[in-house]
């Protein structure tokens, strides 16, 4: 049954990257290019009308993928970054909603921040200085740049119909739960079908959770409302109590109710929950391969135009970068879905820098068993038919990866 209940997740809830219209993904983030150099602060403004921040870095990984894709575009890039001190990162910050350090993680060359240069600061992409970051002048200086989406990134793992589902088992009341919601454009997930109770009872498989709260909630009339206003035409409660209180959970296990079925529960009692946002006013980016996309931890891609064959205009191979942080881990993929044309292939590699690939994919010798790389990084590389292909042809696949 638990495989069941994971195959039902994978294929429903596919793995994407959610963005605003007119970003793409990179390493999960949500970018925009703005090839015309400016001085900071002009940089930072555009940025604004376009409802996001200069770009932010976080980890090695995001570093590198920034330095890797823009290389042969600009030499220099503004970072969204501030520091006050000299030769000390922990006085700069990000200028994003939360101030965040850049102590945690920076990539500074030698003797840098300096103040006396500048408080701003830049990111080379190519040369010697490939990734490092320097300071520089906010004011006298104008450089290329790249905007983040300000919507919280999220690696949407499940999706169904039209909307984006987000689970959290970090336990929270009704009002704090419903915050965390709308700090990410959602709200307490509201269902409207059978289906979509299935799929929400089976988000999150863990034996130690009984309840998840859910976005229902009841009037003193005992009358039944969706906290994100839409229609209330769908009912499975199990048992309602006002009580119990005025707000509703689902149960992931029979108890009181069966698995699946709502239950009245207190408004200021901590649980688990799931949040929903619709999807129809942003994209699902599908890869286009104008990129290689750089991902770090567990999730999926897609084959681009999926679910449609792979035509490209023009066709060109795509490169996915895969990482673990645990030096002892080592990375693996699988498809469950491959329909690869004869002279299509996919490629897996052990390192990134590698030539010579440890497995060649192709329709007839590809399965959904875990194919595991000798490290914790491996490289993927699709290689569609760019001449002389069938007349009717598929190239698409999806892709789920992780670590062991």
């Amino acid at each position: 049954m638990l495989k069941l209940i994971l195959l039902f997740i994978f294929i429903n809830g596919l793995y994407a990257v959610i963005c605003p219209i007119g970003y793409q993904t990179l390493n999960n983030k949500c970018i925009k290019y703005f090839s015309t150099p400016l001085k900071y602060w002009d940089a930072y403004n555009i940025c604004k009308q376009n409802k996001g921040n200069l770009l932010t870095i976080s980890n090695s990984i995001d570093n590198s993928a920034i330095a890797a894709s823009f290389k042969n575009r600009t030499d220099t890039l503004w970072l969204g970054l501030q520091c006050e001190s000299d030769r000390n990162p922990s006085s700069c910050h990000w200028n994003d909603k939360y101030n965040t350090s850049a102590a945690n993680y920076n990539n500074f060359k030698n003797g840098y921040p300096l103040i006396g240069v500048g408080k701003c600061v830049n990111m080379f992409t190519s040369g010697s200085f490939a990734g490092k970051w320097l300071s520089e002048d906010c004011n006298s200086t104008s450089l290329n740049f790249i905007c983040e989406s300000n919507i919280k990134d999220i690696d949407c793992q499940f999706v169904m119909g039209g909307d984006c589902y987000i689970p959290s088992i970090n336990p929270m009341n009704q009002n704090d739960a419903q915050k965390a919601c709308q700090e990410l454009d959602a709200n307490l997930v509201s269902i409207h079908s059978p289906q979509e109770n299935y799929f929400i009872t089976s988000m999150i498989y863990n034996i130690s959770i009984d309840y998840i709260r859910i976005g229902a909630v009841m009037n003193d009339n005992s009358k039944i409302s969706w906290l994100d206003n839409t229609t209330f035409d769908y009912n499975n409660v199990g048992y309602q109590n006002l009580d119990y209180g005025k707000s509703f959970c689902l149960s992931l296990r029979r108890q009181t109710v069966e698995s699946g079925e709502w239950i009245s529960c207190y408004e200021n009692s901590a649980f688990p929950f799931v949040c929903k946002r619709p999807l129809n006013n942003q994209t699902i980016v599908i890869d286009d391969c104008t990129l290689p996309h750089f991902y770090n931890g567990t999730g999926g891609f897609v084959s681009p135009n999926y679910p449609h064959s792979y035509v490209g205009t023009p066709k060109q191979q795509c490169q996915y970068f895969i990482h673990s942080g645990h030096i002892f881990s080592k990375a693996a993929i699988r498809f469950p879905i491959i329909t690869l044309d004869d002279k299509a292939s996919i490629s897996l590699f052990n390192n990134f820098n590698d030539q010579v690939p440890f497995q060649v994919l192709t329709s007839t010798n590809s399965s959904n068993s875990w194919f595991k790389s000798a490290t914790n990084s491996m490289k993927v590389i699709f290689n569609p038919c760019l001449e002389n292909c069938d007349t009717v042809y598929s190239h698409l696949f999806i892709a789920s990866f992780g670590y062991f």
